[in-house]
């Protein structure tokens, strides 16, 4: 039994936006995640990673997999679950792959704060693996690339003072209070609301190599 642990996944520059779970009731620092063998957490012990987006790139280069909860062998560390994949291996042919996933947000629906067009969404995920062999029957190898190529806006909502509270405010803090920019609707009591948008830029690059 597996469920999303509601204040791991909170998005954290220390911790990064990467999914965490609770695994059989354990804490989602405890559970381990292997790649041929090698921990691939980050310091913190949460995903597989810090990175802004919060993806898990090289799903490509993935042969298998699988979740271990119970009774398995001390080799595999953690504590509640453990997640052991293995990468591919190059083979007597050649093998090979090249994809892209692309999104724009002309598919996209505006959420509730958005009074337009839905922000502006690009991404591009794309990649590709060859594998084959050095020495047939001897030697092989396996390269996978993965790219993330995407901007993101966001739209956020601001409380800030209303055009009423600024005419009021004392001469030693209205240089601080005209700094705020002019609020969209008036809730009352001197504070508005004003929608503002961020955008978020985010490049990643993603190499895997394998030689057996």
């Amino acid at each position: 039994h597996a469920e999303q642990h509601p204040e791991a996944h909170l998005p954290r520059a220390l911790v990064g936006r990467a999914a965490t779970y609770s695994v059989s009731g354990s804490r989602p620092e405890g559970y381990g995640m292997l790649l041929d063998g090698e921990n691939i957490q980050n310091w913190w012990q949460r995903g597989t990673g810090a990175a802004v987006t919060g993806t898990s790139l090289g799903i490509e280069a993935i042969a298998e997999f699988q979740t271990l909860t119970n009774t398995y062998s001390a080799e595999f560390g953690g504590n509640g679950a453990v997640i052991n994949s293995a990468t591919k291996s190059g083979t007597n042919t050649f093998h090979g792959s090249v994809y892209e996933f692309f999104r724009n947000n002309a598919l996209d629906a505006r959420n509730f704060f958005e009074k337009g067009e839905p922000a502006p969404f690009r991404r591009n995920q794309f990649g590709g693996s060859i594998g084959g062999p050095v020495k047939k029957d001897k030697a092989f190898f396996f390269f996978n690339y993965e790219g993330l190529r995407q901007h993101l806006d966001q739209s956020f909502q601001a409380f800030v003072p209303t055009l009423e509270a600024r005419a009021q405010a004392v001469p030693s803090v209205k240089p601080i209070v005209d700094l705020y920019p002019i609020p969209t609707t008036d809730l009352g009591a001197g504070i508005g609301t004003l929608i503002t948008i961020g955008g978020q830029t985010a490049n990643e690059n993603y190499y895997l190599g394998r030689f057996d």
